[in-house]
């Protein structure tokens, strides 16, 4: 290489070699300080925008997995109040079974109704008031709700839930026990009626499993959506400390072979000295 006095090349290919280790020295210090690869659109384009994509349907996912929890909370409060409803059943079938024997008085049978027509009010009260959420649940007006348990928009995306109408008027249930004869048609009506509950339970119990497989399935594909996130996006700390040590020596090295090569005029003018 020339030897020159007016221009110094060796000590400007340095100096730029220097500000190169340093702006990597300083993009890696920011990148081990945040655990992030790409923390900046300028770091990686591409795969920004990948990530971006990433982070929303996570966030969705995770909405779709407090829907789907919400749905079997109030499935199980349907459920829970169906099963009280069934125990009252049994209870008025037995007063009924009680009230079909001759051998009671016309006023056995009368206390014996009191207690059956005050049950035939609590089943019509659990039907109508109990709710989630605001929303009743065992009185009709829970029919194909949507509970969505993905981030897409088609049918496959949500799960249609119907919670049947348990009032009375609808399970039939009703009638009195004050005559042996009225007793017999009461039982009919409660048999028809604990059927009803019976296959209303039983359809609230398939919806919870379902919804128990759609939960699995929510959960491993939102961890599975963080896992691809975090490949694209997180930086490998060992890898990004041993870099940064790279740069900070290149660095120092370029400082003192800068020192050394303005030190290269000095050395010629010397020469012409001597």
């Amino acid at each position: 290489m020339t030897s020159s006095i007016q221009t110094n090349l060796v000590a400007l290919q340095t100096s730029r070699l220097i500000g190169e280790a340093s702006r990597t020295a300083s993009k890696t210090m920011y990148s081990v300080s945040s655990g992030l690869r790409v923390a900046r659109a300028q770091d990686d384009a591409a795969s920004m925008a990948i990530s971006t994509s990433l982070r929303g349907q996570i966030q969705g996912m995770g909405s779709c997995l407090i829907n789907i929890q919400s749905a079997d909370a109030a499935l199980q409060t349907a459920e829970s109040a169906m099963g009280q409803i069934s125990e009252i059943i049994i209870r008025m079938r037995e007063l009924a079974t009680q009230a079909m024997s001759e051998q009671l008085s016309t006023q056995n049978l009368a206390d014996l109704n009191t207690e059956y027509q005050s049950l035939l009010s609590e089943v019509d009260r659990i039907a109508v008031s109990t709710s989630y959420n605001s929303n009743k649940l065992l009185d009709g007006s829970f029919s194909a709700k949507k509970i969505q348990i993905s981030t897409g928009v088609t049918t496959n995306d949500y799960i249609a839930v119907t919670i049947a109408d348990c009032q009375n008027a609808t399970t039939t249930l009703g009638g009195t026990i004050t005559s042996q004869t009225n007793a017999t048609a009461a039982v009919g009506l409660i048999n028809a009626a604990e059927a009803a509950i019976n296959t209303a339970r039983a359809q609230v119990g398939a919806a919870q499993s379902r919804f128990g497989f759609a939960l699995n399935v929510a959960s491993v594909t939102k961890e599975n959506l963080v896992q691809a996130n975090s490949a694209i996006v997180d930086l490998n700390v060992a890898e990004g400390m041993a870099n940064l040590a790279v740069q900070l020596i290149r660095q120092s090295a370029g400082y003192q072979m800068l020192n050394r090569a303005n030190q290269a005029p000095q050395d010629i003018l010397n020469i012409l000295r001597g």
